[in-house]
């Protein structure tokens, strides 16, 4: 059974209307089947499908409010955290949905059938945004693998000093894989390899940083990764 609670997640809404409106009909299907007379269980349920909607208008809120710039959680890159809001927000009707399947009764209304069809407009609209900014991701990834190829102590032609050539953002598409892999999304092959070398390669820029530093009288070193 569920139960009321409060909180407040990445999306920015607070979910004990979520939480009471599925208590509520946890409720109402434990008093269906006592068969209490006078319950007039058909107005509790538009009751409920109103409810379910005005959380529906929430949740599109928040979509269109922030979807160009989401709230992301803590720790979190931009690609993953994209995908973690927009899965939250998903969750916060789809949990109702699953409930209200439970119940023929209720299906069978017919402001139920519209707020179905509702919700599997906007549940389309978040898997769709879902799926272009990890294609976009996947995209990106190859970009990081060719820069894996890249010397990663070079000389300034105008300072002559020495620069450490690291990409930071190859941290980020790690962490990003790191994050997709929790969430059982499929990562392509260039991603995986990049997240298996992850400990060697911030031992070797480390390395090379060291002998950056030690290195006072200014000798070329040209590191590759294998």
């Amino acid at each position: 059974m569920y139960v009321v609670c409060w909180g407040r997640g990445w999306g920015g809404g607070c979910c004990c209307c979520r939480c009471f409106v599925l208590s509520l009909l946890c409720c109402f299907f434990v008093l269906a089947r006592l068969k209490i007379p006078g319950l007039k269980f058909d107005i509790k349920y538009q009751q409920l499908v109103a409810r379910f909607n005005s959380d529906m208008d929430k949740v599109q809120k928040l979509y269109t409010e922030h979807k160009d710039s989401p709230p992301l959680g803590r720790n979190l890159p931009s690609t993953s955290g994209r995908i973690c809001w927009s899965r939250q927000l998903y969750h916060k009707i789809n949990q109702t949905i699953s409930t209200f399947k439970v119940n023929k009764k209720l299906m069978a209304l017919l402001d139920t059938k519209k707020a179905v069809k509702r919700y599997n407009r906007l549940a389309q609209v978040l898997v769709d945004y879902e799926c272009i900014f990890l294609e976009i991701w996947q995209m990106q990834i190859n970009v990081a693998c060719v820069n894996m190829n890249s010397t990663v102590l070079v000389r300034n032609p105008y300072t002559q000093d020495y620069v450490v050539n690291f990409d930071k953002h190859i941290l980020e598409t790690i962490r990003d894989i790191q994050v997709l892999i929790t969430m059982d999304i499929e990562v392509n092959k260039q991603g995986l390899a990049l997240f298996e070398r992850k400990t060697v390669l911030l031992k070797d820029v480390d390395r090379v940083m060291v002998r950056k530093l030690r290195d006072s009288r200014g000798y070329w070193i040209s590191f590759l990764f294998k």
